[in-house]
């Protein structure tokens, strides 16, 4: 007779930082590399970088935002969106912004 014991699989989890996870002078720097400083591929690349999972998009609303996802102010623009598309519209913004700060700062650097 064969008996099998399972344990259980628990993943310990980590104090959840969105500052490891986006590095916004290396995504700069990356898509230096990647696009040669083609600046047309700029809103694809940093719509890249936005979540996808519900977790994910309220960890970085929460962490960027600053805000609770049931504060949500919702405009006529927002007209049939979910709030998690409203979320990643904020976090679109926010990325965006982030990311133009350092790669205007690469450009300065490069000389351009």
């Amino acid at each position: 007779m064969v008996v099998l014991l399972f344990q259980p699989c628990i993943k310990k989890k980590e104090k959840y930082s969105n500052m490891s996870r986006h590095d916004w002078a290396e995504y700069a720097k990356d898509f230096k590399e990647s696009f040669d400083g083609d600046e047309d591929y700029i809103m694809e690349y940093v719509d890249s970088l936005i979540p996808v999972y519900f977790y994910d998009i309220e960890q970085d609303y929460k962490h960027y935002v600053e805000g609770n996802h049931l504060n949500i102010e919702v405009k006529e623009e927002h007209l049939g969106l979910s709030f998690y598309q409203i979320m990643q519209r904020h976090l679109f913004d926010e990325f965006m912004d982030r990311f133009m700060t350092e790669w205007e700062s690469i450009k300065e650097d490069d000389g351009e």
